[in-house]
């Protein structure tokens, strides 16, 4: 059996850390890719794949298949599309292991970031403070309805697809001018390619800036995730078909105990 020492598992991920931002810098902007460089990725992916760290491909999070971290190309685009400022309130929804936040929160004056599986929420946390990311903070919380705080932001960026409604709870939170990056469609998530789409509030509501098709997203749960909208197209069909039959459905309480 051949054993590969220490050092060149070292020497094989500089090399493949200096791969990917000789690419990503082919493709994105400096200031953005300047950032995540940055950022020491080999943290923020999980033991298991530390050897993968800095592949261009999104990584798995064990224990958590309803989440993985984002690929670095991905997060480059997603970054370029909401071009944080310096003085922007920035939120996240979809914490995950903290990546993104962390990318963001060198640009950007706050991060909010919303992670709804706790045990997650708190690991990033634990990651982000360690590695002196003092203006991000986490919330364990339903990020698809409106939370508290902040009261607005001036810059959304959610890494889970969304369900194509303008009435998704989380849109609350931009003010006027305010600039959204998701992930539109994809109901099956990664057997399901979506739109990467850009939008800006207005005072009328949400207009399309950019849609970038051909992505690959988890979709988001909770109040205003696919499940209840799906659960709730259901609930209408089922009210349809008797009315269109002429049928007067009553509801009875259940006799099971």
């Amino acid at each position: 059996m051949i054993h590969v020492s220490e050092t060149g598992r070292s020497i094989a991920l500089l090399n493949a850390r200096h791969e990917l931002y000789t690419n990503l810098y082919r493709e994105f902007d400096k200031r953005i890719v300047d950032a995540m460089t940055r950022v020491p990725r080999e943290e923020f992916v999980d033991p298991a794949y530390y050897a993968s760290s800095f592949k261009d491909s999104a990584q798995p999070i064990t224990g958590y298949e309803s989440s993985s971290i984002s690929q670095p190309s991905t997060v480059a685009r997603m970054t370029q599309l909401l071009d944080p400022q310096e003085e922007d309130i920035v939120c996240e929804i979809g914490t995950a292991t903290g990546y993104q936040s962390a990318v963001l929160a060198q640009l950007s004056k706050q991060v909010f970031t919303v992670e709804s599986i706790p045990e997650l929420a708190y690991s990033a946390e634990q990651r982000l403070q360690r590695l002196n990311y003092r203006n991000v903070r986490v919330i364990a919380d339903d990020g698809s309805r409106r939370f508290s705080p902040p009261e607005f932001v001036d810059k959304l960026l959610i890494t889970a697809s969304v369900f194509p409604s303008i009435q998704v709870g989380i849109y609350e939170i931009l003010k006027p001018g305010s600039v959204c990056v998701c992930p539109i469609g994809g109901v099956n998530g990664e057997n399901t390619k979506c739109d990467l789409v850009k939008m800006i509030k207005t005072d009328n509501g949400m207009t399309i800036d950019t849609v970038l098709p051909g992505y690959r997203f988890i979709p988001i749960e909770g109040a205003y995730g696919w499940s209840s909208y799906i659960q709730g197209f259901i609930n209408h069909a089922n009210a349809d078909f008797y009315e269109s039959l002429g049928y007067q459905k009553k509801v009875s309480a259940s006799t099971e105990e």
